[in-house]
């Protein structure tokens, strides 16, 4: 198994930590850790590709497994931030709706021997995610954990900038997909 493949498992991994962290009530520092842990997966997103095409070993599987990897990472914490009342569940329904409709679309253009790469917006729809997800979860390290270092109206703010990144890749993941 090549590095980037390995660390694209890594993230898919560190998904499912993340979600246990804001699910684990009295967790020291869970908000902290999750968010921790949350910025190391995403930044393996670019660092396995870079890897890959730096060292040519690009595969078959990690062009499988590379945005799996990022869709349980985004959707399951998104879905979690989403039952904690930080985004609207409405907002989730339809990014779960898109990426189940784009996923379904692949596959049928795969099933044709069509093999549909990533574009510019699906790379800018995932980076946006991430920054969405990042803000939400400062929200709730600054809400929860005793950091003084943001008022209740700064935290407030951070969350409504999370909201409006989240919209913003929905709407760039939908243009994305219809072009």
């Amino acid at each position: 198994m090549t590095l980037p493949n390995k660390i694209t498992f890594g993230r898919l991994l560190l998904a499912f930590i993340v979600v246990a962290l804001l699910l684990l009530p009295g967790f020291p520092n869970q908000f902290t850790w999750a968010a921790i842990i949350f910025v190391l997966a995403a930044s393996t997103d670019f660092i396995d590709g870079m890897i890959a095409r730096r060292t040519k070993t690009t595969s078959g599987l990690g062009a499988f497994m590379d945005p799996l990897a990022d869709k349980f990472l985004i959707l399951l914490t998104f879905v979690v931030l989403a039952t904690m009342n930080l985004y609207p569940l409405w907002l989730f329904v339809l990014m779960l709706a898109r990426d189940l409709l784009n996923d379904a679309y692949r596959n049928y253009a795969a099933s044709q021997r069509i093999i549909i790469g990533a574009n510019p917006a699906s790379k800018l729809k995932t980076t946006l995610q991430m920054l969405s997800l990042m803000s939400a979860l400062l929200v709730l390290v600054f809400r929860h954990e005793q950091i003084q270092a943001l008022s209740t109206a700064s935290a407030d703010l951070l969350l409504q900038i999370a909201n409006i990144l989240m919209l913003a890749a929905l709407l760039v993941g939908v243009v994305g997909t219809a072009q």
